[in-house]
This record gives structure tokens, C-alpha cells and sequence, in this order.
């Protein structure tokens, strides 16, 4: 059984667009998160797979029917910061208040536990502990960011790591579970990739974007390599992801790692 998580976030809420469209203006924007999260849903449903939710605060607070809607479907929800901003360019207590508003505002809007948290682009690195150690300190039992770890394990101070799958390249890690890897490879090739974790008995820990399911009417102006990166083919994600949730089995990581996570 893999993993199935959604990285639930607007159109504008994206890394390549932070500059163009800052946290103070969000609310001036055009919605589609509704449009998104519809397609969404119907996806997993029609599918009967059970996923988890990396959810922006900032949605859970503007849009709290819209998240229970999520739970109600058997979804569960968790934390994907409150204003997605990449944690290394927080100081530590900036960090700390952003983790632990995100995760208050959800449980408030849901009335059930937040227990996981995902850094917008993986930004929590191996020299990073201390981060580690402020989410353990609001309340989160898992985290799903650290691209260097191989496997589930508990880690020193308790907090439960359920890391994406990543590839190493010279020093650096990259993610290889999904988004924009998932986009680039033709599906054929993306399936030998699941068979060869099913051959060693890993599972795919699979990450996609509300934004990649149902791409949305509006885009940044992002210009260059990062506009190639943020939109490309997010066209036939939805296609794809048909395929691959008919011919392999997923569940939420609330479910694959419930004993753990107790």
C-alpha cells in the first residue's frame, strides 16, 4: 500500500511565485481553490482512495466549509504551514508561530487532531534540527519534509518522520515522489519507478498539488526556466493520476502508519 498526500494550496500560493505574489495580498486575488478541490475529491472518490491533506492555513481560515468538506470525504487533514513561506527564510520563533497557527486554525475549523506537517518545498534540511524540535514543540507527531532521510523512523526527540522519496545527486536531494517529477516523466516510465519500490517492498510516498489536478484559468507572470518548471504539462496530471491510483493501491499516512503515529 503507498501513500497518497495533496499539498492543498491556491493557485497563487507556489515557491516560483512567492515574490510576485506576497502573503499581504492574497486576499485580493481570485479564488479557484473550490473548482480545484471539487476535481480533487472526485478523483480520490470515484478511485476509493483515502489521502492526506497538506492544507495552507490561510485556507483553512478563509475557506473553513471547504476544509470540512475535505473530512467529511474521509480525508485527513494536516499542515502545510500558515503562509507558505520556505522555513529557511524564517528565523526560529517566526517559524514556530507560523507551524503553530497553521495547525491551530485546522483542528478549530475540523474539530479533530492535527498530527503532521509538510515544509513548503521540502525546506527543512539536515541542518536544521531545531526545527524538528519546534513542531515536536507545537504539537505535531509527524513530519513529512526531510528529503535526506531514507525511511519511516522515530527520530531523536520523538517526532515521527515519514520522509518523501528523493533522489541523491552529488550533495544534493531531490524529491522524486511526485509533482514535478511526476509531470516531466511520461507515465511509463513513472510506473517502473512504483514497480521497482513494490520490488523492495517501499512504498511511494506521492505528493501532488490542487493546482496540478485542476489547473487553474489564472498563472502568475513567472518568466524563464521557473515558468517552465512551475506549469508544464500539469495538463495531463489528472489523466496520469488515473492510471496510477487503477493499477496500485494508496491510503492516507494517517492510515499506512497508525500504529506508528500512536
Amino acid at each position: 500500500m503507498h501513500v497518497f498526500t495533496v499539498d492543498f494550496e491556491e493557485w497563487f500560493q507556489i515557491i516560483y511565485g512567492k515574490n510576485l505574489a506576497p502573503s499581504n495580498e492574497w486576499h485580493k486575488l481570485p479564488s479557484e481553490i473550490e473548482e480545484m478541490t471539487q476535481t480533487t475529491l472526485k478523483l480520490l472518490y470515484d478511485n476509493e482512495v483515502s489521502a492526506t491533506f497538506f492544507c495552507v492555513g490561510w485556507l483553512a481560515e478563509k475557506f473553513p466549509q471547504l476544509i470540512r468538506d475535505v473530512c467529511k470525504h474521509g480525508h485527513s487533514l494536516a499542515s502545510h504551514s500558515f503562509y507558505h513561506r520556505p522555513v529557511f527564510e524564517l528565523s526560529r520563533q517566526a517559524f514556530f508561530e507560523d507551524a503553530l497557527r497553521s495547525r491551530e486554525t485546522i483542528q478549530q475549523v475540523t474539530g479533530k487532531p492535527v498530527l503532521g506537517y509538510r515544509a513548503p518545498g521540502y525546506s527543512i534540511n539536515s541542518t536544521m534540527p531545531w526545527a524538528l524540535d519546534y513542531l515536536l514543540k507545537a504539537g505535531y507527531k509527524y513530519d513529512s519534509s526531510l528529503l535526506h532521510v531514507r525511511e519511516p523512523r522515530i527520530l531523536s526527540n520523538g517526532l515521527v518522520e515519514i520522509p518523501p522519496n528523493s533522489l541523491r545527486i552529488w550533495k544534493t536531494f531531490y524529491p522524486i515522489n511526485g509533482g514535478m517529477v511526476f509531470r516531466f516523466l511520461p507515465y511509463k516510465l513513472y510506473a517502473i519507478y512504483i514497480s521497482m519500490l513494490e520490488r523492495i517492498e517501499r512504498p511511494l510516498i506521492f505528493y501532488t498539488h490542487t493546482w496540478e489536478i485542476h489547473p487553474p484559468e489564472n498563472r502568475l507572470n513567472i518568466r524563464g526556466i521557473k515558468k517552465f518548471l512551475q506549469y508544464y504539462n500539469t495538463i495531463n496530471v489528472s489523466e496520469k493520476l488515473e492510471i496510477m491510483v487503477r493499477f496500485h493501491k494508496f491510503c492516507s499516512i494517517e492510515q499506512k502508519y497508525e500504529l506508528l503515529l500512536k
